[in-house]
């Protein structure tokens, strides 16, 4: 699929790309006399959600009658993209909605 021309030598997609999908890319430059040979290609990842955490324990240093610590183990994989916060989200029955 050809990109549209760019003056800069960067480039960001224009149309929406699918989450977790792997993408190739290659780069010409043109001239008033013509067109180059293609680059090396470049695989990139679209950034997809992060891996949920692999596991969260209960951190007896800190709870207590009046408060609970947890601590867990990130996931494997960030989605392409850091990390930005972790929402905590807790129930008074499992069984119940978070």
């Amino acid at each position: 699929m050809l990109a549209q021309a760019v003056i800069e030598n960067y480039y960001t997609t224009q149309v929406p790309l699918t989450p977790g999908v792997t993408y190739s890319f290659k780069v010409t430059a043109r001239n008033s006399v013509g067109s180059s040979d293609f680059s090396a290609a470049i695989s990139i990842l679209a950034a997809k959600p992060a891996d949920a955490p692999l596991t969260i324990f209960n951190n007896l240093s800190v709870t207590n009658a009046y408060q609970v610590g947890i601590t867990w183990v990130a996931g494997e994989y960030d989605g392409g993209t850091p990390i930005l916060d972790y929402q905590i989200s807790y129930s008074i029955d499992p069984s119940d909605n978070y």
